[in-house]
């Protein structure tokens, strides 16, 4: 049976596949075929010429998995400019790990320091919206924490409690109106109309069941979460909060936490020993 390619003779065990697979895996990447520690051969072909197949063949199935869970930002900036910069991305952020679960957490990024896209300085809040989609999709299934437990804890203790976001709650907050961006971009509207200067938003996406749900917060509602995420205690929060005009602590505090539990946004609490 013919080889399209051939190990040199002297290749052998553990550590010379170790080696191969890692320069092969730079090659793929970019590199030159000669930075492979091993010898190749091949028949009707040149070396230079299958490896190039390979790579393209590589690069063009990642670029379509990053297109897919950047749908948005393919769409803002049109499909040839999307895979020019999928593939300057590709250089340096090849999968590190055999399945594709991951691949693109750091093109949000990626996109904070690509110059070409600078134009659209909103580019890389939207990927972040749209990873933190993906993660509250993929996110384990847990049951939302029942209002009713928090029945036992006296009123003195409240503000000591701990609350558990939901596995599945991603937080995203952004100077621009990202998720009205990517609202009009999925349902095709015109961008045309939409400030984008000293327009910013704030979204908790969550999945209680089985769709990803939404709710819009206020800059002191987003701090109050983004506390509680933390591990602040229900007080730290709310204080953190109130460092924003649009958080009061008498009067936000129960408005944000009966929102926030009707949503289903907290899967557990704690309450610490009252003897610590």
């Amino acid at each position: 049976m013919d080889k399209t390619w051939q190990r040199a003779e002297n290749a052998s065990g553990n550590n010379d596949l170790e080696m191969f697979q890692a320069g092969f895996a730079r090659v793929i990447g970019g590199a030159p075929a000669y930075v492979l520690p091993l010898s190749l051969t091949s028949y009707g072909m040149p070396v230079e010429r299958r490896l190039d197949v390979y790579r393209n063949n590589v690069h063009l199935s990642l670029a379509d998995v990053l297109a897919g869970n950047f749908p948005v930002v393919k769409q803002l900036v049109g499909e040839e400019f999307f895979s020019a910069m999928a593939g300057v991305f590709l250089q340096t952020h090849l999968p590190r790990q055999a399945g594709l679960i991951g691949f693109g957490e750091t093109f949000p990024d990626f996109l904070d320091g690509f110059e070409p896209a600078h134009a659209l300085p909103y580019l890389p809040d939207v990927a972040r919206f749209e990873w933190a989609w993906i993660g509250a999709a993929k996110a384990k299934d847990a049951p939302v924490l029942d209002p009713t437990r928090l029945g036992d804890v006296t009123a003195d203790r409240i503000g000591e409690l701990r609350f558990t976001l939901h596995p599945s709650c991603r937080l995203v907050s952004s100077r621009f109106p990202i998720v009205s961006l990517w609202q009009r971009s999925i349902a095709g509207e015109d961008l045309a109309g939409l400030a984008f200067e000293d327009n910013g938003e704030a979204v908790a996406l969550f999945r209680p069941q089985l769709d990803v749900l939404q709710r819009p917060l206020t800059p002191g509602g987003f701090e109050f979460l983004k506390a509680l995420a933390d591990g602040c205690a229900l007080d730290v929060g709310a204080e953190r909060a109130a460092t924003h005009d649009d958080f009061d602590i008498e009067h936000s505090l129960e408005t944000e936490l009966v929102a926030a539990l009707g949503a289903g946004l907290f899967s557990d609490f704690k309450l610490p020993d009252a003897a610590n």
